[in-house]
């Protein structure tokens, strides 16, 4: 659904060198997320820019954060602490923030409204 040249366009960014491994994951992030109403194959202008606009700063969330190394070593979502002989550590197992850490900032701002396009579609059933 997004391009290389795409993205660079979107970003303002070149593509990262894993951009064709990261688009498969970043893609199943926004599909869970927004229910899987934008795997339809006939999606108005509007909602499928909203939604590659989406995809494309998830892309570049998820080459910030590590890359495609980072995205597939489930301690990339965890978080600790560590002063002197303590350590504190989320694994990534808990709900404590994992599921937010793993949705870019500029995409989280976008599914309000890709959910609004979505709810519209499914006329109150999933489908």
């Amino acid at each position: 659904m997004l391009t290389a040249e795409e993205y660079g366009r979107l970003t303002g960014q070149e593509a990262p060198d894993a951009f064709n491994a990261l688009l498969p994951l970043a893609e199943e992030l926004l599909h869970a997320r927004t229910l899987q109403q934008y795997r339809r194959d006939d999606l108005p202008a509007g909602p499928a820019a909203a939604f590659r606009r989406a995809l494309a700063l998830q892309i570049a969330y998820m080459d910030s954060r590590g890359g495609l190394e980072g995205w597939a070593d489930p301690l990339a979502a965890s978080a600790s602490v560590t002063l002197g002989r303590f350590s504190i550590k989320e694994s990534a197992a808990s709900n404590s923030g994992t599921e937010a850490r793993l949705i870019a900032p500029g995409t989280a701002v976008l599914l309000p409204v890709l959910m609004a396009y979505a709810r519209s579609w499914m006329g109150g059933e999933l489908h």
